[in-house]
């Protein structure tokens, strides 16, 4: 079984999904996994979607998810610093307001995001913006959301009008 297969299977276990969406995003956006491996076995893995704000590029940490049985081990952290250290900008929403400490451990700071309203603007590149849906509300929703810079940008909010479920 390749590693796409294996990652598969940690996200239909981790996330609620209908199936048509998983296949998608697997078939479209393969080349944007990163993993770390266990033996034989892919312990942790994440998306890594290529974006950009105001000009500068950046990645969206998406669908990161740990197999059930190496959980709690530290493979997601040794992930997430692997990620660090390649990449000058990132960008998250936690799955979990839980998971925002998790995140802040490795030098996340939370912002808010809003679907409408005046803010930086975070563009999904091409490769998976055709399946990222387009939050339909009229409200300025707002979310928590997550960055870390090793590059001087700050941020207190941002604009993400995309919907990844």
């Amino acid at each position: 079984m390749d590693y796409v297969s294996k990652c598969k299977e940690i996200y239909l276990s981790a996330f609620s999904d209908d199936g048509e969406f998983c296949q998608k995003l697997f078939e479209k956006c393969r080349e944007n996994i990163e993993y770390l491996k266990d033996g034989e076995n892919i312990a942790s893995y994440l998306f890594l979607l290529p974006c950009k704000i105001g000009g500068e590029k950046a990645k969206y940490i998406f669908a990161a998810a740990t197999k059930k049985e190496f959980q709690g081990k530290g493979y997601m952290s040794r992930l997430l610093e692997k990620v660090k250290e390649e990449n000058k900008l990132l960008f998250l929403r936690p799955a979990t307001k839980e998971l925002i400490g998790f995140y802040e451990r490795f030098g996340f700071k939370e912002i808010t995001a809003t679907a409408k309203g005046d803010a930086p603007v975070l563009e999904p590149d091409d490769s998976f913006l055709e399946f990222a849906k387009i939050t339909e509300s009229d409200s300025e929703t707002e979310y928590p959301f997550m960055y870390l810079s090793s590059n001087g940008l700050s941020f207190d909010k941002i604009h993400f009008e995309y919907s990844m479920d």
